[in-house]
């Protein structure tokens, strides 16, 4: 029995560590594919749209000033670090959290099903528990980011 449990809390634990793994690349991929429009945006709301105009005009004398890896790869190195260890936690956590909060509510000893009358509520407070751990553990990150 000892064997089964041991074995059964491994799986748990592996199956919660590739969640957080998972949620950390994919995150981490999409803050580095949308880094340079985050640079263009910036760029055009520190002068107010009014040096470069458009979207696109920001984009267009961004490259010619300061090229790919200067201009529009400007703190992809912070945003994926920032992007790998906050949502790590974020999407690796939902679950556990959902099925702790599933147990603790269940009734009559039997867990309460995800089709049940607190069903959204469940998710809603999963989702805000393992944002706010996340948040919370990792918002150093997020002030070097901005700076």
């Amino acid at each position: 029995m000892a064997t089964t449990r041991t074995s059964t809390s491994s799986s748990s634990n592996e199956s919660v560590f590739r969640k957080c793994l998972a949620g950390g690349v994919g995150c981490g991929i999409s803050g580095f594919i949308t880094n340079p429009m985050d640079v263009i945006k910036i760029k055009n709301q520190q002068y107010g749209g009014k040096q470069f105009g458009t979207f696109r005009g920001t984009a267009t004398v961004l490259w010619q000033q300061e090229g790919v890896r200067r201009g529009f790869l400007k703190g992809a190195s912070a945003s994926v670090l920032r992007e790998m260890t906050y949502s790590s936690f974020r999407m690796g956590l939902y679950e556990p959290i959902k099925t702790l909060l599933l147990a603790t509510t269940a009734t009559n000893g039997h867990m309460a099903s995800e089709s049940g009358s607190n069903d959204m509520l469940v998710k809603w407070t999963s989702a805000f528990l393992s944002g706010a751990f996340g948040a919370a553990l990792f918002n150093p990150i997020d002030l070097v980011k901005v700076r």
